[in-house]
């Protein structure tokens, strides 16, 4: 067993692996991803792992010193703006994580008209690197 970085030689047999798999979604390009990981078992991958960049949002707001509707506004302004900031720095995705008590209907809706998808699939986490501050 060799256990390596991607190669653009493997890309037929990682298109094989996914097709394989039989999933519902596209392959994200392997160039696209900062770090692999492929296993190699006599002459043929059998496992590959790509960690695409995939940003959290985080939005941060005194909930007390406008209306819903202008905080909404705000977030407007923000999103266009984080968009393109986004994109330069090469994030291909971010995700948000919204606590139950900030989420009602008009923002669930204002969020899926920016161009938000809601997961189907259980998300899990696993941190790598302390990156939090504690207040």
């Amino acid at each position: 067993m060799v256990v390596r970085p991607y190669q653009e030689s493997d890309l037929d047999a990682i298109i094989n692996l996914h097709r394989k798999q039989g999933f519902d979604y596209l392959l994200p390009s392997p160039e696209d991803c900062p770090v692999s990981c492929i296993i190699e078992e006599g002459g043929n991958i059998t496992h590959a792992v790509f960690l695409r960049t995939i940003a959290e949002t985080y939005w941060l707001f005194d909930p007390n010193s406008q209306w819903k509707r202008q905080r909404l506004g705000r977030l407007l302004v923000l999103h266009k703006e984080v968009e393109v900031a986004a994109a330069m720095a090469g994030i291909g995705e971010v995700q948000a994580f919204i606590p139950p008590s900030v989420l009602d209907r008009k923002m669930e809706l204002t969020i899926i008209k920016l161009g938000w998808i809601k997961s189907e699939w259980p998300c899990y986490s696993h941190r790598v690197a302390p990156a939090l501050v504690e207040v």
